[in-house]
């Protein structure tokens, strides 16, 4: 782990830090990026240029790719590829409609937290505690705590 300071990814990629030669020198050199450090105002600047420093290397191609990103959430690679988060528009696409009342139905499956004005959806949630989205629910199923499935796998 490197310092959080953009001035050391701009070293690397000048070939000015120690860490410069290792990448060069590697077979496979694996970077990590955190999502939170492409959340900063350099953001763009520390991917793309970890990018091109990586592609002159010839250390991102068909067989290899070294440049990689860590998600906060493990759904958000789900929702990257079905199009449910824009990576160009840095924006929840789904949650976007949810706002315009643009869906019909709509399943809220554990979904505490959301916060619209319920037009002519349908809503069913499923959960286990009476939030935010239960208020909203046309019907609410009941969803299972960690506990409970650990009982019932152990029945």
């Amino acid at each position: 782990m490197l310092s959080n300071k953009t001035d050391i990814v701009k070293q690397i990629i000048e070939g000015k830090h120690e860490l410069s030669n290792k990448i060069q020198n590697s077979q496979k050199p694996l970077i990590i990026i955190g999502e939170s450090a492409l959340n900063l105002n350099s953001g763009k600047y520390i991917f793309e240029g970890m990018k091109n420093y990586l592609s002159s290397l010839n250390k991102i191609n068909d067989e290899w790719n070294s440049l990689n990103i860590l998600l906060k959430n493990a759904s958000s690679a789900g929702s990257y590829d079905l199009n449910i988060l824009s990576s160009t528009e840095n924006e929840n696409l789904v949650y976007k409609k949810t706002l315009n009342n643009e869906f019909e139905i709509i399943f809220l499956i554990g979904q505490d937290n959301i916060d619209f004005k319920k037009q002519k959806e349908f809503i069913v949630y499923i959960g286990s505690h009476g939030d935010k989205g239960a208020e909203l629910a046309d019907i609410i199923l009941p969803g299972l705590l960690t506990q409970n499935k650990m009982v019932i796998s152990q029945i």
